[in-house]
């Protein structure tokens, strides 16, 4: 029988996987992580330590990645509010609403389109032009670095650029998804825009069919 510390040591272990960091860092405090507790490792350990108990060891896995992350952050305080959703089957891409809005989604699609590979800045440190003032910066969860001014009353506010020299992106790309005409209500096929990000870049081509595990969520468009 394995320990509480063991079950949330691999958990750990599978969730610093990038497969699942892309997920994590898209969570905010206030998202629901959903989950499928057949999945590999997981069945094991939720076959062992029961629903509840599993839930448990998940968020302290994922709190210990986030972590990584949020370096000068006190994780759980600030993601006391994050949700951990067992769900043991897809849903189908025309019952993805309102309510989904940012929860975890599992659903099959095809790949209509998919836009030329990017970038954008994770981190990197913000300089004034003027004075040399600056500090590190993360981007947010929309992936926006902050604007920010210098603080030296003698450069009136200038805004603080980027360091060239600091900076640490990381690959993204855009993604047209079709919901498959087989699931599709009267012949007429969902579609969703979607994100995909690091060693996912570059994986997805037309036509083929891909099972999706995502962050559901409306983008502000000015």
């Amino acid at each position: 029988m394995k320990t509480e510390s063991k079950m949330t040591d691999e958990l750990v272990e599978t969730l610093s996987t990038v497969k699942w960091t892309n997920v994590i860092d898209s969570l905010t405090p206030t998202s629901t992580f959903t989950i499928d507790p057949r999945l590999g490792v997981f069945s094991d350990i939720f076959m062992e330590a029961g629903s509840e108990n599993f839930v448990v060891f998940l968020r302290n896995a994922i709190y210990a990645v986030m972590r990584q992350k949020y370096i000068d952050v006190d994780v759980p305080s600030t993601f006391a509010d994050l949700k951990i959703k067992l769900q043991q089957d897809k849903i189908k891409m025309h019952k993805i609403s309102a309510k989904h809005e940012n929860t975890m989604v599992s659903f099959e699609c095809v790949i209509l389109a998919s836009d030329v590979a990017k970038t954008y800045i994770k981190e990197c440190k913000l300089v004034c032009p003027k004075c040399g003032y600056g500090f590190s910066v993360t981007c947010d969860n929309n992936r926006n670095i902050p604007f920010e001014k210098c603080v030296n009353p003698q450069c009136r506010e200038t805004r603080l650029l980027p360091d060239q020299d600091t900076l640490i992106t990381e690959n993204i790309q855009t993604v047209f998804l079709n919901e498959p005409l087989e699931e599709a209500i009267m012949n007429s096929p969902k579609m969703f825009v979607g994100k995909i990000k690091g060693t996912n870049v570059g994986t997805a081509f037309v036509g083929q069919k891909k099972r999706i595990v995502g962050l559901f969520k409306t983008v502000y468009d000015p």
